[in-house]
């Protein structure tokens, strides 16, 4: 008498072959969004911050946007912190951008920092410019900080830590999705909707499923992995923007300072990546692609939008239960 199969076996692979032919019958027929002009800069500042090193990184900046001006984007992203100076703030360089992105004739969406001298706060986020109003008076607050980078634990109850990791103040934690607006080809259909992560935040599910909840179209990654050189931490952090792309069917935006670069559609595939002539992804450069979204997707929660994580803990339930049926079958042998 044959080996039957295990339960634990047989109810995963039940579920995955009923959802894939239920999902390939009813499957509409794929139908692309008009493409939208984006310009990805890559200005590869430097972390340094006195003042020769503030105004090369400030020239490298403009300099690589304006490079964009005859492929005439309708948006400009910029990677997080893109300015050493705060867009908000004493020091805030905000006419500067705006006067850029008007003569742009195009919108930018950047990570960048406010700072609010008074209350004694930094932001670290994500902006949006408009090229005829000028800076949005909304913007996204980074939700998951980098501890002894952002913020120092436990601050106030050891405070001799300051003396070992040299934050002069903490940043503030975002606490919802913010949605900032985004360019639609389709001048009929009015605006779209992107929801912004900063830097390693597309490592965590729940923030990009939150950003889809509160309606994305788009999800946008600004992030500055200038930190791990030039190997493998770049590739490493991007891998799992295509996570995120799959589990929430929008396509991924991505703007590094020196790389990666690019957009990842709903599906996983990583559609073009920025690189330079000799086939590199790190490099000072900028770049205008022609990005689309897959509309029978559009307004389409995921199960994991809508569920979370539960399918994990079914079947996590599932193993437990059929290990445990094993070792007592096995224990009657």
């Amino acid at each position: 008498m044959g080996r039957k199969i295990p339960l634990p076996l047989i109810v995963p692979l039940g579920i995955i072959l009923v959802g894939a032919g239920w999902y390939f019958w009813h499957a509409p027929k794929k139908q692309s969004s008009p493409p939208v002009r984006v310009g990805f800069v890559q200005p590869y500042s430097s972390m340094k911050w006195d003042q020769a090193e503030t105004n090369r990184n400030l020239q490298n900046l403009w300099e690589e946007t304006r490079s964009l001006k005859a492929s005439e984007p309708a948006i400009i992203l910029w990677p997080e912190s893109s300015t050493p100076i705060p867009v908000i703030g004493e020091f805030s360089i905000r006419q500067a951008i705006e006067a850029l992105s008007q003569e742009m004739g195009a919108d930018l969406l950047m990570g960048n920092m406010a700072y609010y001298p008074d209350e004694g706060i930094y932001d670290n986020g994500i902006f949006f410019v408009d090229s005829e109003s000028g800076l949005s008076s909304e913007y996204y607050i980074k939700r998951e900080l980098v501890p002894f980078g952002e913020f120092i634990p436990f601050r106030e109850q050891l405070p001799f830590l300051e003396k070992f990791v040299p934050i002069g103040l903490d940043c503030r934690r975002g606490t919802e999705a913010i949605l900032l607006p985004f360019p639609s080809a389709d001048s009929t259909a009015g605006g779209e909707w992107v929801g912004p992560l900063v830097c390693y935040e597309d490592v965590f599910p729940d923030l990009a499923r939150s950003s889809v909840q509160a309606g994305a179209d788009w999800l946008f990654v600004a992030t500055n992995n200038v930190w791990y050189g030039e190997e493998a931490g770049a590739y490493q952090h991007a891998a799992h923007a295509v996570l995120r792309a799959v589990e929430t069917r929008r396509p991924v935006l991505r703007s590094g300072n020196a790389g990666w670069s690019g957009w990842i559609d709903e599906w996983g595939n990583i559609r073009q990546e920025i690189i330079d002539n000799g086939g590199s992804i790190y490099f000072k450069g900028a770049k205008t692609l022609d990005v689309s979204r897959d509309l029978r997707f559009d307004g389409v929660e995921t199960p994991f939008v809508r569920l979370g994580d539960w399918f994990v803990g079914f079947c996590t339930i599932i193993l437990v239960f059929g290990g445990m049926t094993m070792i007592r079958r096995g224990r009657t042998l």
